[in-house]
């Protein structure tokens, strides 16, 4: 048994962590991933509870060749794969708008019909089961062949990016451009100013 993570990577020698703590804990154990070396290194999401550290994570792990990947999982899944196959093939037209709601299958609605077409994903729904054992053998086939990984954090820190702004857009009352030059995180600043009150 092991009392704290930091005694794991001292006593392991380990090629894959996944990191499934609160996100305020998140940057501190990639640090001390990144410090012994572990090759890749998997997070829950989101990806951090500031800008400024979900930046430097990335820094870091760049900067040491190490693979981060977030959990956003449901780019494995057979209803969303088969989405973003029929419109990169032009099959459902051009996008026009896009409603999502946590339903049980993959369904579209052309603006010449009045009904929606279900699609056939193999009896998979919206919610799996099986994206995680994808993502894993992603993770792991992108390490053992130098590939990059579809989870890899590039895509994470761009979505990152616009919900950081978004919450900097409510502190300042006005449009953010991007790059986003805050460090913190504003809706938690908004609440510590007494500025935004959360119902509990």
């Amino acid at each position: 048994m092991y009392l704290s993570h930091t005694e794991i990577l001292e006593k392991e020698d380990l090629d894959i962590v996944s990191v499934c703590v609160w996100p305020k804990l998140h940057a501190q154990m990639v640090f001390d991933c990144v410090s012994v070396g572990v090759r890749t290194i998997h997070c829950e999401k989101p990806m951090a509870d500031n800008w400024a550290d979900a930046r430097l994570m990335v820094e870091r792990c760049r900067a040491s060749g190490i693979q981060l990947t977030f959990n956003h999982q449901r780019r494995f899944g057979l209803p969303f794969a088969k989405a973003k196959e029929l419109l990169k093939s032009g099959e459902i037209g051009r996008l026009g708008r896009l409603k999502v709601a946590d339903g049980y299958h993959f369904r579209v609605m052309r603006k010449d019909s009045s009904a929606w077409k279900v699609f056939d994903t193999n009896g998979e729904n919206l919610h799996g089961p099986n994206y995680i054992s994808r993502t894993i053998a992603n993770l792991v086939d992108s390490l053992e062949n130098g590939l990059v990984p579809e989870l890899d954090v590039k895509r994470v820190l761009q979505a990152t990016e616009i919900i950081f702004a978004s919450y900097e857009s409510s502190r300042c009352y006005v449009r953010i451009d991007l790059p986003l030059t805050i460090d913190d995180n504003s809706l938690v600043s908004m609440i510590k100013a007494g500025g935004l009150m959360p119902e509990v």
